[in-house]
Parts: structure tokens; C-alpha cells; sequence
């Protein structure tokens, strides 16, 4: 499971001044290149075409979980219709087992070392990136994004371009946890309602995110007793494939949902005039090579993804063998159009369904860097070229993922000229990356390598956001190392949940020894004592937490154990800065009002909670919490 999301601990945040569940909101620096990215060249003049155009990201959702890439189970008859009707990727994968980073990617046409977003909430994408949806807008397009969960919301800058960003609301994304999040159903229907009421003399480019597919699996109950898990006879493996199940059956609730979207079509001519990207942003471990979510390796159960891309005027039941990657989507999609492709480093697709194989062959680049952000744990990185998947972080591994496609079986000994090369191309990358780390650029630099696809962004960890392809931390622990302590954290969690709130506090505080590096054992570790009234023992590892990785949950721990041990103006100053830093998360501001008022500053705590009275509905579950609040601070 991903470090990130085995904290059921974090609930117990919650505290009558500080409740606060983890979110976060960060950047990273610059990345700049000093060669033109490939395939950047703009198509042949033609006249415009301008179709609809829909994109839809499957969150979490491997490729052979669904029947037109191998599965039987007959769950997704409605994607695996439009992969009969358009053309199907079989070798697609995502550039990180990540979400945020990887839809910036899809987005950006860029990978993750040059739009510079590496992690979930810890990183945002800087303004100098240019986004699918801005260069759409720019062609008479209009724009609008329906997210289904808080780890895309606009606060982290991928509502660049769009003219409808529809984040969850509020009190949906109330704590900032990441697991907040809509279902198909809801997506669809505010799809359905943005389709119904737009202006048809317009095109219009619509993202719809579906997020289902992500752990916990809970697909609705008629669907479980419509196709019951068959628990007979009982041996071992059963619950692994029972996870399984359940993760089907979720995409079995999103493929029926995706029928009713494309249904809304029909007003525009119908789902086969309108141009249909689909694309999972990365995949789920499901137990292979022990990984039972994702974010910690970078096997292709987590990397292989869906890419679906139809219309009436592309060819029908076309297969692309050839490695393609997500960074792949922008690019085509504008070329498709007739539109520049100026600032992207993928390429334009169309050529590999037209029968002409890349020259030449291209490397396809990947990364995992969400554990050294959050835990300290070694980066991994690579390339696909061909059959050839080269894996470079503490140890080099190279798999043959035509002849051994679950990657069971390292060839990286008896092929060490392959090796060698994507060592090579790593290096080059590296060498982009760091580039601008050497000097600031002048006006001139900077609006050319925003033209090459390298932005700027800002940083507020200790790390500093440089992480450039190939590079590894001395002393780090290994993913796999770090996957063994993570079942420890599993396990202090499940103690805490049982009321033995000592011993899971001391098996996280001997992990939080372990690790120094690790960020996320230093906050829970924290956010639990200060919850058991030990706070002075809590605040040197929440700023700890802090200068490693910040995020809304260890900033809100730091904040109240500064006010447990009396520093008053110094728990202020570090609230004030939560909500500067992360407006949209309620709990923040709540807290910091709450504090304020216990200062007896009345006025500045209605101040405080102001924006919340029109952005909160009268019916929103929190609106009452905030009526309380501006009662007390009116002295009521």
C-alpha cells in the first residue's frame, strides 16, 4: 500500500481547536533543457478541424483489468466497444504509479522532471506550464474539468486553461485528505449537466476524471450481488483475489456510468463525432511483486495503462504495439487539430496508427519519486525502449517485457550494453534537470524553456524538488526495504484503531528512529502524541515533518503542539500560514479561527471566516460549525 494512504490514524488529528486531516500544497524548482524536445514539429498546413473533444482519466486503472486488453470477466463492455471503433495502445504506460504528477504530464505534454510535479500534494504545477487546456481555449474552445477527487483539485494548479474547474466542493474536500472524492455517478451527472446547457455554435473540450478504481474497492452492493465473489474452497490467496473482485467490480460501476456519459453526446452529433481520449493515469498492484496499491515500484501493474483514442474520421480496431507514454496525449491531440505542438516533449501519435514506426526508435522515460518525498526512500527511474525496460535506482534491473511480460526474471547481467544505454539517457535528462539549478535564467531563457516544456515553480520542503533522473541518495532505504516497515506502520495503525494507543504510538516512534529521513512516520508519530497530551515530545518530530515535506497535516500538528506548550503567537503565525498556503481547506481556517478567538481577537476571527459564508451552502453539513463560530466571535 502507498505510504500515503494507510493512515487511518490521521482522523484522530481531530481535536476541538485542531482538526485537521493531511493535505498538501508545495513546488519544486526549475528544469530546464538545452535541446529541442523531439517530435515538437507542427503538423502540415490544413484547413481546421475542430471536433468536440473529451478526455477521460481512468484513476488507478490497470490496462488488463479491462476486456479489450485481456480480460474476461466482460465488466467494460462500453471502453472495450470504443477500443473496436478507435485505436488501442497495448503498450502504454504512465510516466510515475502517481496521480497529480502523472495528469500534469497528461496535460503538459511533459514528463515530471520538466513540469516539475513529483508527488501528490507536495508539489504544484508552476504557471509557466502550458496546458492542454489553455492552448484549446486559445483555439475558440471552451473548457471545463470535472474532477472526482481532492489530489487534482485546482489548488494544485492544473486548473490552468480551464474556464469550469469543478473541485469538490468544500465540505467534500473539508479535511484536504486526498482519499476525499466523487463517484462516477456524480461526475457523470455534472458532465450530463455542463453538456446540456452548453452553446452548441462553440466546440468545447470537456476532462472528466473518474476515481472509483482507487482503494478502498467498494463497488455498489447490487453489483456485488449481481456478481457474488466465489470464496470456495477457502485457501491462500483468496483475499488478494477477492481485492481483486471488488477493484473489477468498481470498474464494472465506471464502465456503465461511461455509457451514460457518452449517451449525452448524442446532442453533438453523437460519441463518434466527438473526439475521445481515454487514458488511465497509472495502475494498481493488486499484490504482484507485493505491492498491494501503488506508488512504491514502477512494474508495469502500475505503470501499463489504457489509451483509447476514437472519432469517425481515425481509423476503426487499430492496434499500437509500439511503447507509447501519456506524455504522448497533448501532443496528439493538437496535432490531430492542427494545432502547434511548440513546448511539449511527447509525440504526435497519428504516424504509429498510420502503419510508420517512430525513426529513430524513441525512448519511453518513468519514474517513481513520491517515496523520497515523503519517506526518504530511494527514487526509482528508467526507460522503456522497444522490449527493453530498464528500472535504475539502487539496484539496475532490465526485463524483456515482450518474452517476460510480468517482469519476473532480471536480464540486466547479460545485457550490459542495453543497461548502459538508458543509464545514458537518464544522464541526459539529468543534465536538463540540473541545468537550471545552476544559474536564474534571464527573461529570454525562461520563455524559451517554458517553450521546451520546462517550467518554474516554487519549493517549501527541505528537499527542494531536484530530483533528476538516475540520481540516488546515499543511504536510503530501497522501496523494498521501506515496503517491509510500512506493513510495521500498518500494524501500529491497526493497534491504535484497538484502543492500544501506547504500544502503536512506540512502534511508530521506534519507526520515526529508523527512518529520520521519513517525513510521513514523523508527522503520525507527532499528530499521536500530541492526541494521548504528550505534545512536547511531538513538536520536535512535527518540525521535523515540516522541514522534510510540508503539507496542511503536519503544519495543523505543528500548530497545535505549539499552542499545547504555550508558544501562543508562534501556533498563530503557523495557522495564518496553513490557510495563506491551503484556502480551500476548511479545517484549516476553522482552527485558525478557533485560535484566534481564544486569543480574544474577535474581529480578526470573523475576518478569518468571512470567505467561508458564501463558499459553504446552507445546507453544507459544516455551515453549522461556521454559524457557531461567527456566534462566539459576535458574543453570542
Amino acid at each position: 500500500m502507498s505510504p500515503r494512504r494507510a493512515l487511518a490514524p490521521l482522523a484522530l488529528l481531530a481535536s476541538p481547536l485542531f482538526a485537521l486531516l493531511p493535505a498538501v500544497l508545495v513546488g519544486c524548482g526549475e528544469a530546464p533543457s538545452d535541446g529541442a524536445p523531439p517530435h515538437s514539429a507542427a503538423p502540415p498546413a490544413r484547413a481546421a478541424w475542430r471536433p468536440n473533444v473529451l478526455v477521460v482519466t481512468l484513476d488507478t486503472t490497470r490496462a488488463d483489468a479491462l476486456g479489450c486488453y485481456g480480460a474476461t470477466h466482460g465488466y467494460t463492455p462500453t471502453l472495450d466497444a470504443l477500443a473496436a471503433r478507435g485505436i488501442r495502445f497495448a503498450a502504454a504506460r504512465a510516466p510515475t504509479p502517481v496521480t497529480m504528477p502523472s495528469h500534469a504530464t497528461i496535460f503538459t505534454g511533459s514528463y515530471p522532471f520538466q513540469h516539475g510535479v513529483r508527488d501528490n500534494g507536495t508539489f504544484v504545477l508552476g504557471d509557466g506550464a502550458v496546458t492542454l487546456a489553455e492552448r484549446l481555449r486559445d483555439a475558440g474552445y471552451a473548457t471545463a474539468a470535472i474532477p472526482a477527487a481532492f489530489v487534482v483539485d485546482s489548488s494544485f494548479g492544473l486548473a490552468q486553461g480551464f474556464d469550469r474547474y469543478d473541485d469538490l466542493s468544500l465540505a467534500q474536500s473539508a479535511s484536504g485528505g486526498e482519499g476525499e472524492e466523487r463517484t462516477a455517478d456524480e461526475v457523470v451527472e455534472r458532465a450530463q449537466a455542463f453538456l446540456a446547457a452548453h452553446d452548441q455554435r462553440r466546440p468545447f473540450f470537456l476532462w472528466t476524471h473518474f476515481f472509483d478504481a482507487h482503494f478502498p474497492y467498494a463497488p455498489p452492493a447490487a453489483l456485488q450481488a449481481a456478481h457474488p465473489f466465489d470464496d470456495q474452497p477457502q485457501k491462500k490467496g483468496n483475499t488478494r483475489a477477492k481485492l481483486r473482485h471488488l477493484y473489477e467490480l468498481e470498474l464494472a460501476h465506471l464502465d456503465a456510468q461511461f455509457a451514460k456519459l457518452l449517451a449525452a453526446l448524442e446532442p453533438f452529433g453523437g460519441a463518434a463525432e466527438t473526439l475521445i481520449v481515454v487514458v488511465g493515469d497509472h495502475g494498481e498492484g493488486l499484490g504482484d511483486h507485493g505491492e498491494a496499491s501503488h506508488a512504491t515500484f514502477v512494474y508495469d501493474s502500475t505503470l501499463a495503462i489504457p489509451l483509447l483514442i476514437a472519432h469517425a474520421r481515425l481509423p476503426a480496431g487499430r492496434v499500437v504495439d509500439t511503447a507509447v507514454s501519456s506524455v504522448d496525449v497533448t501532443p496528439t491531440v493538437l496535432a490531430l487539430l492542427g494545432l502547434p505542438q511548440e513546448g511539449t516533449f511527447g509525440a504526435p501519435l497519428a504516424p504509429l496508427w498510420e502503419g510508420t514506426p517512430f525513426e529513430p526508435e524513441r525512448a519511453v522515460y518513468f519514474e517513481n519519486c513520491s517515496t523520497w518525498f515523503t519517506s526518504g526512500w530511494a527514487p526509482l527511474f528508467g526507460v522503456v525502449e522497444g522490449r527493453w525496460k530498464t528500472i535504475v535506482g539502487p539496484e539496475i534491473r532490465l526485463f524483456d517485457v515482450v518474452a517476460d511480460p510480468d517482469e519476473k526474471r532480471d536480464v540486466a547481467a547479460a545485457h550490459p550494453e542495453i543497461v548502459e544505454a538508458a543509464r545514458a539517457r537518464l544522464a541526459d535528462y539529468a543534465e536538463q534537470t540540473l541545468a537550471a539549478a545552476r544559474h536564474e535564467p534571464d527573461a529570454d531563457e525562461l520563455a524559451a524553456l517554458q517553450r521546451l516544456g520546462y517550467v518554474q515553480s516554487s519549493e517549501s520542503s527541505r528537499r527542494g524538488g531536484l530530483a533528476p533522473p538516475g540520481w540516488q541518495p546515499k543511504g536510503a532505504l530501497t522501496p523494498e526495504q521501506g515496503l517491509a516497515n510500512q506493513k510495521r506502520f500498518t500494524e501500529a495503525n491497526q493497534l491504535w484503531q484497538r484502543g492500544q494507543k501506547l504500544e502503536a504510538i512506540e512502534q511508530l516512534l521506534e519507526l520515526a528512529r529508523e527512518e529520520p529521513e521519513n517525513s510521513h512516520y514523523a508527522e503520525i508519530a507527532a499528530a499521536l502524541l500530541y492526541e494521548v497530551g504528550r505534545a512536547a515530545e511531538a513538536l520536535p518530530l512535527v518540525e521535523r515533518a515540516v522541514e522534510l515535506s510540508e503539507n496542511v497535516g503536519n503544519r495543523a500538528t505543528l500548530a497545535a503542539c505549539l499552542f499545547a506548550v504555550g508558544r501562543k503567537e508562534e501556533s498563530l503565525q503557523a495557522l495564518a500560514a496553513t490557510v495563506e498556503k491551503f484556502p480551500r481547506t476548511v479545517s484549516a481556517r476553522f482552527s485558525w479561527a478557533r485560535a484566534l478567538l481564544d486569543a480574544g481577537r474577535r474581529e480578526e476571527a470573523l475576518a478569518a471566516l468571512a470567505p467561508l459564508e458564501q463558499q459553504l451552502p446552507a445546507d453544507a453539513p459544516l455551515r453549522a460549525q461556521l454559524e457557531a463560530l461567527q456566534r462566539r466571535a459576535r458574543g453570542g
